[in-house]
């Protein structure tokens, strides 16, 4: 490269005055010397207070950010069963760029070294934390992978090569048990005192079972607004524990530590310890089993295995009221609400947001919409709906006035109750028909499955 670059002096010497030849030499060595300038790598740290923040070394230039994802990517990426089942959003999803090209990172092209994605933690109990798996799910190139984090404590820090986008999830590791016709014992690796005892001639041969242990959120339950003055219908609970469904040939035990929900009146002789069984489709039902309470540990015997967990209800309180608390604890279900949000009118049409959102957020996702200059109408927001969190799907049916532009890529829109998955909402352009009038109305119909979630007049 240098004895081209000199030879290339000498063919310009022989054919300009020696003062345009200098001012040459120094015009390319300066561009060169600039060139490796900029190649020179500086520890960088990128950080937008949001929930991202990007460290590494970098060309001194270089710039990159972290954007939340569009409502609808997002919808479309749950959809597809990227993740493991039953995973939750510890983060929003973010697409990770350069901000002048709009490129993702890869460290073989920008070039860079030692880059960090590093998150919070937000709210997370220590004891929680010991029940759940984090990892980074990370995409380039369209390919999902996720990885394992190098370190916990304020932040969780992992180290990426190339990255377009990504999210932190958690979910409930797998802990395989190997049971003997002679028995054996399952004891959670979470929490030592959850453990099931397998007496000999349970199994005719070994078997493995992949057992879970699911913690509870013993705070929801007393910060879910109630309708009356009611009390809590609970007054403590269980984690529960999930398996491969299995019949065993004699009883075995199970024994599951008590947590008390802050501020119930605890009374023995009002409340009374209740069993339910998990079943395969998500659902909660009543087992039957009358559980002893000893020393903080509930404990009962089974002959069949699928889920269970236990909780002490008030006698006063409806099963379905026990059961709600219960499947609110466990994050099985949530009460949620549909806000209906309306922008400006232009022409004929109306720009409409949907949104599903946990009651506790009502309030908060109102201002956010309200700053994006949109109005909400709270005649039309739905009542209490008690509804599960990332898998419910609700379809919007439009009639009356309400008609889809017919340049509108997608003819049938849903909404999804994701409450851990940052700000998601469906937002949809309605035209008006001008030759309907009088006293009809656009609707909007919601439906969950078969049933009717609300109308929107």
């Amino acid at each position: 490269m240098k004895g081209h670059h000199l030879e290339s002096f000498k063919v310009l010497a022989e054919k300009v005055p020696p003062c345009l030849v200098f001012h040459e030499f120094c015009r390319r060595t300066a561009d060169v010397l600039g060139s490796i300038d900029d190649f020179q790598l500086v520890n960088k740290t990128f950080d937008d207070e949001n929930e991202v923040i990007i460290e590494g070394r970098f060309p001194k230039d270089y710039k990159c950010e972290a954007v939340p994802w569009h409502s609808e990517d997002k919808i479309a990426m749950i959809g597809n069963d990227v993740f493991p089942v039953g995973f939750k959003f510890e983060t929003d999803v973010f697409y990770i760029n350069e901000i002048k090209t709009g490129l993702p990172i890869d460290v073989n092209k920008i070039p860079a070294e030692n880059v960090f994605i590093k998150t919070p933690l937000f709210n997370k109990d220590v004891r929680d934390e010991m029940y759940f798996q984090y990892r980074g799910a990370v995409q380039y190139a369209d390919i999902w992978k996720l990885v394992e984090p190098l370190s916990k404590g304020g932040y969780i820090v992992f180290d990426v090569d190339a990255i377009e986008s990504f999210c932190v999830i958690s979910f409930f590791p797998e802990q395989k048990c190997k049971i003997f016709p002679a028995g054996g014992q399952f004891g959670s690796t979470a929490d030592d005192r959850v453990q099931v005892n397998f007496p000999p001639n349970a199994v005719i041969k070994s078997d493995d079972i992949l057992f879970k242990v699911h913690p509870v959120d013993v705070n929801c339950i007393t910060e879910i607004p109630r309708e009356d003055d009611s009390a809590v219908p609970i007054s403590a609970i269980t984690p529960s524990i999930s398996a491969n469904h299995m019949t065993f040939e004699r009883l075995i035990e199970i024994q599951l530590p008590v947590q008390c929900i802050p501020g119930a009146h605890v009374d023995e002789d009002s409340y009374k310890y209740t069993v339910f069984r998990w079943e395969k489709d998500g659902s909660l039902q009543l087992s039957g089993i009358d559980p002893l309470f000893t020393n903080g540990i509930l404990s009962f015997e089974t002959s069949s295995f699928s889920g269970f967990i236990g909780a002490s209800g008030s006698k006063s309180s409806s099963v379905a009221s026990i059961k709600y608390a219960v499947e609110e604890a466990m994050g099985l279900r949530k009460w949620c609400k549909i806000l209906f949000f309306v922008g400006k009118k232009q022409n004929n049409r109306i720009k409409v947001i949907l949104q599903c959102v946990e009651i506790q957020k009502v309030s908060v996702m109102c201002d956010l919409r309200k700053q994006s200059g949109f109005h909400f109408f709270a005649d039309c927001m739905s009542s209490n709906l008690f509804l599960p969190p990332d898998t419910t799907v609700i379809d919007v049916d439009i009639k009356g006035r309400f008609s889809l532009p017919k340049a509108s890529a997608i003819r049938h829109h849903k909404v999804r109750f994701i409450p851990s998955g940052g700000d998601i909402f469906t937002e949809l352009q309605v035209e008006l028909r001008a030759y309907l009038s009088g006293e009809l109305y656009g609707i909007l119909v919601l439906r969950h499955g078969k049933d009717s979630a609300a109308n929107i007049l």
